[in-house]
């Protein structure tokens, strides 16, 4: 039997998080289809004329030349391709236009992740595809996760239940940061996109939620976020699996928690500090991630298995999120220093740091009277300010 072609989508959007979102939804209706994203009309009309495809979905407000261009085109080459116009604004001139094109379908900002896949799955007549019934015997756990590493094409886990909550956050400030900033999933996606040239043209360095949120904007951080939601692995279902996921949150909250406590002590950022130790196990969830994909592709493990895959490739997986979603050096270095300080350090930030995992982590008494007599304080007395209040 002939194997089918796969199923090819074009994404004209120039908002990288919502062109994201929505290649993920594609790739959660249409398994093995062929997603490619564009920001400009040239681009996407040069790709269309070379291969054309089975969706479209277009930005209708974008820059420069208009996307109805390559609409008007796709249907004179190919009326049966399906088109669809995204739009911020659904007034009666964008519909009238719509219609006036014979748009197949027209989906406003902000959406609803549900609505758009039953529009786009209702369009194409096309089912879900089950990935069970397709599946294949997996590569060895090890091989499964170092091919992945090097491909850089990584992620990490989102509870359900932030999934679920997405939609439903109010939209302020304080709302989002205080729920979000438990999640390093969450930290690190929104915080790398606030450092990319798309949202930060003249290169500050941006290191604490609060800053990326009042950079990139709400509507931009949910949808980055609900793009991970959407990511193969991100629900670990398996239930090991889930054990060490919180076992290593617990961990992180409790070293950012102590870093937050010794910053203030020394008169540092305390939400600089803090989001440092929220990334700690960033290497770890990462794996975490990869395996919960490997066993929906048929693979079998224990604890044991995956702690000493953790164990393996946690450092190199976490320095490769690190660089593929752009977190600022200042970041990167201080999260490194959680685990071990470069000789002749003196930075005080870097030596919260690693005191912090001395103190939480390791409990190595010797190493921490070392380190905070270098910033001036002794252990009984760190031992008192960052014991937890009564009223936290």
């Amino acid at each position: 039997m002939e194997k089918s072609a796969p199923f090819q989508v074009i994404i004209l959007e120039d908002d990288p998080s919502i062109a994201e979102l929505l290649a993920q939804l594609v790739e959660q209706l249409w398994s093995g289809s062929r997603v490619h994203l564009f920001v400009d009309v040239p681009s996407a009309m040069k790709h269309w004329r070379a291969y054309q495809a089975d969706l479209v979905l277009v930005e209708w407000g974008l820059s420069g030349v208009s996307g109805m261009k390559l609409l008007e085109t796709i249907h004179e080459d190919a009326p049966q391709t399906r088109r669809v116009m995204i739009s911020g604004h659904a007034g009666k001139q964008v519909v009238m236009e719509a219609r006036r094109y014979g748009i197949d379908a027209f989906i406003a900002k902000p959406f609803k992740i549900n609505e758009v896949m039953a529009r786009l799955a209702g369009l194409m007549a096309a089912p879900k595809l089950d990935p069970a019934q397709h599946a294949i015997a997996p590569e060895p756990l090890d091989e499964f996760i170092q091919l992945r590493v090097n491909a850089g094409k990584l992620s990490m886990p989102l509870p359900p239940s932030v999934r679920l909550s997405l939609e439903g956050l109010d939209g302020t400030p304080e709302s989002v940061i205080q729920v979000w900033r438990q999640h390093p999933a969450l930290l690190a996606r929104v915080i790398g996109a606030a450092n990319s040239g798309t949202y930060n043209s003249d290169g500050k360095s941006i290191e604490t939620l609060s800053e990326a949120l009042s950079l990139v904007g709400f509507e931009t951080a949910r949808n980055l976020a609900l793009g991970l939601s959407m990511q193969p692995g991100s629900e670990l279902v398996d239930s090991t699996l889930q054990t060490l996921a919180k076992r290593f949150a617990n961990e992180s909250i409790q070293v950012a928690t102590m870093s937050m406590r010794l910053a203030q002590q020394v008169r540092f950022s305390k939400e600089v500090c803090f989001t440092a130790g929220m990334l700690f196990r960033v290497g770890e969830m990462v794996v975490l991630q990869l395996i919960q994909r490997w066993l929906e592709q048929g693979g079998e493990g224990d604890e044991a298995m995956y702690l000493k895959q953790c164990e393996k490739y946690a450092a190199e997986a976490g320095n490769a999120l690190k660089m593929q979603w752009r977190l600022p050096l200042n970041l990167r270095v201080r999260v490194g220093a959680l685990y071990k300080l470069p000789p002749g350090t003196v930075k005080v930030d870097r030596i919260i740091m690693r005191i912090a995992t001395v103190m939480v982590i390791d409990d190595d008494l010797k190493e921490a009277r070392r380190l905070l007599s270098r910033i001036g304080f002794d252990y009984e007395a760190a031992l008192a300010f960052t014991r937890p209040t009564p009223e936290a």
